[in-house]
């Protein structure tokens, strides 16, 4: 592999990589497990006298980057947004801003997939069925967690409301991560290695010599506590609680569930939400583009006793630029299976009537 960092633009299938590194000023992607799409910024030098060809607003840009010889394809992006700066005393650059496209390989359908509809959703709908039939409407094909698929659903009204928010809404109740990405619909559990595919990722080792700089931190203040959701049972007309945890702060749920089950399975994924968020880490290292949003690393005891172990990567950062050179950002939370988060999921839960 060479050392030398490399990458690859095209626009609407044009190559322009020429054209970018003769004005780069700095490349940015980024990659997260979150509900946003991933995004790409381009900054580049904007000469008066040769101004930048402005691009258009829904252009495809396609990045691969890496090193001489080993690039690794980050995907297709549509341009969002464009600005420009300059000064008297400063050059004039121009800022070209794009986001993941759902598919893979045409931009066509990214304004549908914001449509508003309203329809109804029958109770004992499963996720794995309702976002198969949403995949299904686009185009597109569905990747669920094999462990979220069959969860029934109670009724539900999607009322002037796009198809990739209503789900989003869903995907927070359950711990998940809902977005398009790579011509799929994916409806992933956080907290877990898996790729764009839904599929589980190898972690990839890492050792203090290839890190640059490291920062952990925990905070009490975010300790999980008590959950609290409510269900419904329409035959004996009562509603009850089911609380997982102990003691202080006591967060409860806002929706009401069908069944049991489905309250349980809501406040173990809050549960597991608050355990990750009460400790995290963050890495810098020469940069690395294999690295990204849902991958899992693992740290050996030669960085510090407090990172060793299994992280799942939940936004990576990788940047470009003539100053800094090529330098890749990890922010990280440990995994659902990691001894902390289970510790709390494992806690006490009681069912009560009210």
């Amino acid at each position: 592999m060479g050392l030398n960092p490399a990458y690859l633009v095209t626009a609407n299938d044009r190559d322009i990589t020429d054209i970018i590194a003769r004005r780069l000023v700095s490349l940015s992607v980024t990659t997260e497990t979150e509900h946003q799409s991933d995004e790409l910024t381009l900054t580049l030098w904007n000469d008066p006298l040769s101004p930048i060809r402005k691009p258009s607003l829904g252009a495809m840009l396609t990045l691969d980057l890496g090193y001489e010889q080993e690039l690794t394809r980050m995907g297709n992006f549509i341009v969002s947004s464009l600005s420009g700066q300059g000064g008297k005393m400063q050059g004039q650059t121009m800022t070209i801003q794009a986001r993941a496209a759902p598919y893979s390989e045409t931009p066509g359908g990214v304004t549908e997939f914001q449509t508003q509809k309203s329809r109804s959703w029958r109770a004992g709908t499963t996720i794995g069925a309702m976002v198969a039939k949403m995949a299904s409407e686009h185009g597109m094909k569905a990747g669920v967690s094999s462990s979220l698929a069959p969860i029934a659903l109670q009724h539900l009204d999607q009322t002037e409301e796009a198809d990739i928010s209503f789900l989003q809404k869903i995907a927070r109740h359950y711990d998940a991560v809902a977005k398009p990405a790579g011509g799929k619909l994916l409806f992933i559990t956080r907290g877990e290695s898996q790729s764009a595919s839904g599929a589980v990722m190898p972690p990839v080792s890492l050792t203090s010599h290839q890190i640059s700089e490291w920062r952990w931190s925990e905070d009490r203040h975010i300790t999980p506590g008590t959950v609290i959701a409510l269900y419904h049972e329409t035959r004996k007309a009562q509603t009850f609680s089911v609380s997982i945890g102990s003691g202080e702060p006591v967060r409860r749920l806002r929706r009401k569930f069908r069944t049991a089950s489905d309250a349980r399975a809501a406040a173990q994924a809050e549960m597991a939400r608050r355990a990750r968020s009460s400790i995290e880490m963050n890495l810098t290292l020469p940069g690395d583009a294999t690295l990204n949003g849902g991958t899992s690393i693992i740290l050996d005891h030669s960085l510090d006793e407090s990172t060793e172990g299994q992280w799942i990567i939940r936004r990576a950062t990788h940047r470009l630029g003539k100053q800094e050179g090529f330098i890749t950002e990890l922010d990280c939370e440990r995994p659902n299976n990691d001894d902390t988060v289970q510790a709390f999921l494992k806690g006490p839960v009681h069912v009560a009537g009210l």
